[in-house]
């Protein structure tokens, strides 16, 4: 189903795109309609008719949309902006960088989510964000009060830092358990992988907002593509960002999403990792 919503980059509008009306009147309607894997399946005729062009007009501009393109800031198909999704028919086409601009999109989409989230993750456990403003009453304060109030925030912190080192939720040992599955046997560990990985997981859950599914989902991606399988061999590196300021993991889920893996694929992800989710009930 189309989104019918995008979010635009002032990218855009400063590329070689620049000046070039009807290019950009297409693209952003076929990023208007595209679905969440970068896809969108509609004739040119009902193009032009929402944004005014003729029918030649458009065609001529996703002819442009199609080709290389040697100064784009993108190696992928050489520039080219959206790709023919059958050969053998003139229409429907996917977005070439959709998976890596939704991942930017996501990434900014889940900050406001994510403090939400770290806000109500500080409630649950008690802990309190002590505020560096004193109110003016509090310079009146007698020495014997004020020595009152510094051991109470003394305690208060005490506390903080407790809270903040709780152990590894079984749910987060279960998962490191279960990530160790999609390994090699001949991989080499430290000694705390387990406790490390399952407080990666708890995190991910209480702080940036995730889900179960999304970990689980992101992790068989990234160990079954082809480049990731070497290059993520653990889970904390999902809550790490790349050159872009992008975390891996919403890298991952956005790749995940736009590409469909081949039916051999599936049937191997199927073999090598229902066993294990059921196990360990993740």
């Amino acid at each position: 189903m189309a989104s019918m919503y995008c979010k635009l980059f002032a990218s855009l509008y400063q590329g070689t795109l620049r000046g070039r009306a009807h290019e950009i009147l297409v693209f952003t309607n076929l990023l208007a309609h595209c679905d969440s894997t970068g896809m969108v399946d509609k004739h040119p005729r009902a193009i032009a008719e929402e944004v005014g062009l003729t029918v030649d007009e458009v065609k001529a501009a996703l002819i442009t949309l199609e080709s290389p393109d040697e100064e784009s800031r993108s190696p992928e198909l050489d520039g080219a902006r959206i790709s023919r999704i059958d050969a053998h028919r003139s229409w429907g086409w996917l977005i070439v960088n959709h998976a890596k601009y939704s991942a930017i999109r996501n990434a900014e989409d889940r900050k406001e989510q994510n403090r939400i989230s770290q806000q109500k993750w500080r409630e649950r456990k008690g802990i309190s964000k002590v505020s560096q403003n004193k109110p003016e009453s509090a310079n009146t304060d007698t020495s014997k009060d004020k020595d009152k109030d510094k051991d109470k925030d003394s305690d208060t912190d005490s506390k903080a830092k407790v809270k903040t080192h709780l152990p590894a939720s079984e749910r987060g040992i279960a998962f490191a358990e279960w990530f160790r599955t999609l390994l090699p046997d001949t991989i080499n560990l430290s000694a705390n992988w387990k406790n490390d990985w399952a407080k990666c997981y708890d995190q991910m859950i209480a702080l940036d907002n995730r889900t179960p599914e999304e970990i689980t989902k992101v992790c068989r991606w990234a160990r079954a593509d082809n480049f990731w399988q070497s290059n993520f061999m653990a889970p904390p590196k999902l809550r790490k960002a790349n050159g872009e300021g992008v975390k891996y993991f919403d890298v991952f889920l956005a790749k995940s999403s736009a590409l469909a893996p081949t039916e051999a694929k599936k049937a191997e992800l199927a073999a090598a990792h229902t066993a294990p989710l059921g196990k360990w009930g993740i």
